[in-house]
């Protein structure tokens, strides 16, 4: 009989029981530890319970006045449950990319949606997101006091941010993992960005580590400015975080723009490194 039982997601965010194409609602736990379900229909007296962690079906009363729900209708609805969780599970991915792999997964369940269905479900999840979104802030102070609320963290649990700093507004996002991998490379990429920075800051300031034919993004920090003591603060800031691990920071190569300000920060904290100017930034010196 358990094996009749399954669960599912009302659009309100309750859970649904479903046995034999029939929806019930959880409305008492009783203290034998039975938990008790009722028919969604109102007007129906049919009742059922479970027991146990993994809801184990126990036993029924009543029957049901109705006609069961199209076989259909329930593989569409769990579908775009499971659809649904993903896309809050997983905040990065598209809903077009999760849709597709729940279809390849479930394929039976899947033959039952339509592309109005679809649509329905990426529009749900896009809502969703936005409503687990904390608000934009409106103002500097906001954009620290959130980050010093929320503590961002890694996909393997470690904090990613080094530094907080509300008062000369510099934001330095990594972590001790990303920080080993550039004290061992021999050789940084460091560039920043204006038109993509966020609201309230100056540039996106982005530090990469050079290591098997490939540049790897470690550190990312939000800038006020592009002024030579902001590009100083933060390597220093990286240089004191790495004692801290027991590394050291000391790169034999940098590959950098043509502003001033970084070359001269970059000579000041690393007197002997070797500057390359990047091509990039050079071709695009001459075209523009």
């Amino acid at each position: 009989m358990a094996s009749e039982i399954s669960f599912i997601y009302s659009q309100r965010k309750n859970v649904l029981l479903v046995k034999n194409n029939y929806k019930y609602s959880k409305y008492t736990e009783l203290k034998s530890g039975e938990i008790g379900w009722k028919c969604i229909q109102k007007t129906c007296k049919s009742k059922l319970y479970t027991i146990g962690i993994d809801n184990n079906f126990s036993r029924e009363s009543g029957t049901h006045e109705h006609e069961n729900i199209d076989t259909n209708i329930i593989a569409r609805q769990t579908i775009s449950n499971g659809i649904k969780r993903k896309g809050l599970d997983y905040i990065t991915d598209r809903p077009s990319k999760l849709i597709k792999l729940e279809i390849a997964n479930n394929i039976v369940a899947a033959s039952t949606l339509t592309c109005k269905d679809t649509k329905l479900i990426r529009d749900s999840i896009s809502r969703e997101r936005i409503r687990n979104l904390p608000k934009l802030p409106k103002s500097i102070g906001e954009v620290h006091e959130y980050i010093n609320n929320t503590k961002p963290k890694t996909v393997k649990d470690e904090y990613f941010i080094i530094t907080n700093d509300p008062l000369d507004h510099i934001i330095i996002f990594s972590c001790d993992l990303n920080l080993n991998f550039m004290c061992d490379s021999q050789t940084l990429y460091v560039d920043g960005t204006f038109k993509y920075c966020t609201k309230f800051f100056h540039q996106l300031f982005s530090i990469h580590a050079y290591r098997n034919g490939v540049f790897v993004p470690v550190v990312f920090c939000l800038l006020p400015n592009k002024n030579k003591d902001t590009y100083l603060a933060i390597w220093e800031i990286l240089q004191e975080k790495c004692k801290s691990l027991n590394k050291c920071l000391q790169p034999r190569t940098i590959v950098i723009d043509f502003e001033m300000s970084i070359h001269s920060s970059v000579k000041d904290i690393f007197p002997n490194i070797n500057i390359i100017g990047c091509r990039f930034h050079l071709s695009q010196s001459w075209y523009v």
